[in-house]
């Protein structure tokens, strides 16, 4: 959350002009920042709810927050009814995980990918986009999975082969 609140404010939204980004016929809604944001706050009455601008600017970010977290930590209440059936099986403890893994892998390669090109919309492009930050945001995220899931492994069958002295033909 502090991560996006340091962004969203570089970006000048605040507490007094946010809901205008997350309005579709207001001049910011239309912008690509806007069409961004309007995706990752999708519960529009609770942000709505809120007394004063301060709480609902507080409510904005805890809803932007709260979707990444849903979206990208692994948490086995999102399994389908497939899986749930699954479970069932005697293979049903070995399931779950590996849908979540599959779910929160292609949930974070999205979310990566739709930051990059977030402000290459309307006026922007991949050099010089609307929001560099969110663009940088994107980036280190690709990048971060990319070597989590690649470069991690390979890394330790290296490190495991030459700490035991063997080589592929063996």
């Amino acid at each position: 959350r502090n991560r996006y609140s340091q962004i969203i404010n570089k970006a000048g939204i605040n507490k007094d002009n946010f809901k205008a980004y997350l309005n579709p016929a207001t001049e910011q809604g239309k912008t690509s920042m806007g069409e961004y944001f309007q995706k990752m706050a999708q519960r529009k009455s609770y942000i709505n709810s809120a007394t004063n601008p301060q709480e609902g600017f507080e409510f904005f970010l805890d809803e932007v927050a709260g979707k990444l977290t849903r979206n990208q930590v692994p948490n086995y209440a999102y399994v389908g009814r497939t899986a749930r059936a699954l479970r069932q099986t005697p293979f049903g403890n070995f399931i779950a995980f590996p849908l979540e893994i599959m779910r929160t892998g292609n949930n974070i390669y999205t979310q990566a990918i739709e930051e990059i090109t977030a402000g290459i919309g309307k006026n922007g492009s991949m050099l010089n986009p609307e929001f560099a930050a969110l663009r940088d945001i994107g980036l280190k995220r690709l990048f971060s999975f990319g070597a989590t899931t690649v470069g991690v492994p390979a890394s330790l069958v290296a490190i495991a082969k030459n700490r035991h002295d063997v080589d592929n033909e063996e």
